[in-house]
């Protein structure tokens, strides 16, 4: 080895160590209830857009932003600092006087992907373990790995019985796409006239943004501009007399999302799955299933469809497999492996060594710390508190909805869903909009016990007297920014002081 190998090889190792000793750290005060939502007070000045006060208040992130500005598009405008963050709190690269990160809590789960937080140990440690595989780049069916066969055999063992196919991908729209293509090519080898017929969709359904998915979508915003997308026949989400209306020789098969997540948090009716079980099995077609985001333990099973006692034929997951590395596979019942002969579809990074190491973590704790049953706990306890808010303020709230930690406090029409969504940015909080007017949480699952312990205490409607509401110690600075929707703020002062 050359001395400038030596020499870069140390300082690698001297940053992973120091890196490593500080996620030991973060993780340490973050147990230990010290690490807190920290953001500029002057950031909540409702008289200003958050882009001009991000600019004045928080340089770092403002330039590091203006250096990216040929990007297509960002919605938070801030530059977030993995190395700082953990749990539910995001650190941004900025510091406050005190030389301290200023921190987000992210209620989102940075999208639902981040199924434990930033920083896990148990990601971190399978990722540092697997050095070896993750340093290559093998990836692609045709160049199996220990760690792509591990996971593979993994998910045979922790999937519903009855579906021991996969197929591993990158994301949970390319899970579409090959559950799609799966079900379409199963009618055209089983139907007497050799074509893939239609699939049965819902209005309001998200099903990813590439072609295949995007017609599957229920939402025209989704689809503006990208011409007829065929393929797809919609319905109104729930509706059985619909759905049956819609059923013909020529339906290959009903995609369904058990909680419609972009199309606000909106769980399937009682007994909806098991009709659309029965109706797709009486009619000979297939029963597909987008876990993407309800998947990996969110409601509080493994998948949402076992509520229901229900077996989808196909299952599409994404998102939290990989514990915030890019993954997604398709999980379908045996008889649909012809359908997909060896050649009909490919993922070049597909089962790659990082994505694989991430995943066999998060299966492995799933299967070994009894979490779904603190997901279910955790996830009452959630909406319980959204459902006393909501009856605090009727005029206000239409309702909560949602299943285990995927939750949505619902605003009624003419209430500003987006300026309550910035006026928490301001405070600190990130959540996101679902469906127009959702406000929506899903928050890590592994680090619950923490969160839950500080936040969901006994006496959290003390936390918002009128005492602290003058001092200006809650969430809201309402002297700042009540004249924008005082209504709207005066409707989460509560949520956001047990949020804070």
């Amino acid at each position: 080895m050359t001395e400038l190998m030596t020499d870069t090889f140390e300082a690698a190792m001297t940053r992973a160590v120091a890196s490593l000793r500080r996620v030991d750290e973060l993780n340490e005060q973050y147990r230990a209830g010290s690490v807190r939502v920290n953001v500029p007070d002057a950031l909540r000045d409702g008289d200003r857009a958050i882009d001009t006060l991000v600019e004045q208040h928080l340089p770092a992130s403002y330039a590091a932003l203006q250096a990216a500005s040929r990007g297509l598009f960002f919605s938070l405008p801030v530059a977030f600092d993995p190395t700082e963050s953990v749990g539910p709190y995001l650190a941004i690269i900025d510091r406050d006087p005190g030389g301290k990160p200023y921190r987000f809590l992210d209620m989102g789960a940075l999208i639902a992907t981040q199924a434990f937080g930033d920083n896990e140990p148990a990601i971190v440690r399978a990722v540092l373990e697997s050095l070896p595989f993750v340093a290559t780049r093998y990836a692609h069916s045709e160049y199996q790995t220990v760690l792509s066969l591990r996971l593979k055999a993994a998910l045979t063992r922790i999937a519903p019985a009855g579906a021991p196919r996969h197929f591993i991908v990158n994301t949970g729209a390319e899970a579409v796409e090959n559950a799609i293509k799966s079900v379409l090519m199963n009618r055209v080898m089983t139907s007497p006239d050799g074509d893939g017929g239609f699939i049965v969709s819902f209005d309001g359904a998200f099903h990813g943004r590439t072609l295949g998915a995007l017609a599957a979508t229920g939402q025209d915003k989704y689809k503006d501009g990208f011409g007829p997308l065929p393929g797809v026949t919609h319905v109104p989400y729930g509706d059985l007399e619909a759905v049956r209306a819609a059923m013909g020789p020529d339906v290959a098969g009903i995609l369904v999302e058990p909680v419609q997540g972009e199309g606000g948090v909106l769980p399937a009716p009682p007994g909806f799955l098991r009709e659309l079980r029965a109706l797709t099995s009486s009619a000979g077609s297939l029963l597909l299933a987008d876990e993407v985001q309800t998947g990996i333990g969110r409601t509080g099973k493994f998948l949402a469809f076992e509520h229901d006692a229900v077996q989808a034929d196909v299952v599409a997951l994404a998102k939290a497999l990989g514990g915030g590395v890019p993954i997604g596979a398709m999980v379908c019942k045996k008889f649909l492996e012809e359908a997909l002969p060896p050649g009909s579809h490919g993922s070049t990074f597909g089962g790659n060594p990082l994505a694989s190491a991430a995943a066999l973590a998060v299966l492995d704790v799933l299967e070994n710390d009894g979490l779904l049953a603190q997901v279910n706990q955790r996830g009452e306890e959630l909406s319980q508190l959204l459902s006393k808010t909501a009856s605090k303020f009727p005029k206000l709230v239409e309702c909560t909805r949602g299943r285990g930690l995927l939750q949505a406090l619902v605003l009624r029409e003419g209430v500003d869903a987006r300026k309550v969504m910035t006026s928490l940015q301001e405070s600190g909080v990130l959540l996101t909009i679902a469906g127009g007017q959702a406000l929506r949480f899903s928050p890590p699952l592994h680090s619950i016990a923490f969160w839950s312990r500080t936040f969901c205490r006994p006496n959290w409607s003390r936390s918002c007297s009128a005492r602290r509401l003058r001092s200006g110690r809650v969430m809201f600075s309402v002297s700042r920014i009540a004249w924008r929707f005082s209504q709207t703020v005066n409707c989460l002062k509560m949520l956001c002081s047990w949020l804070r």
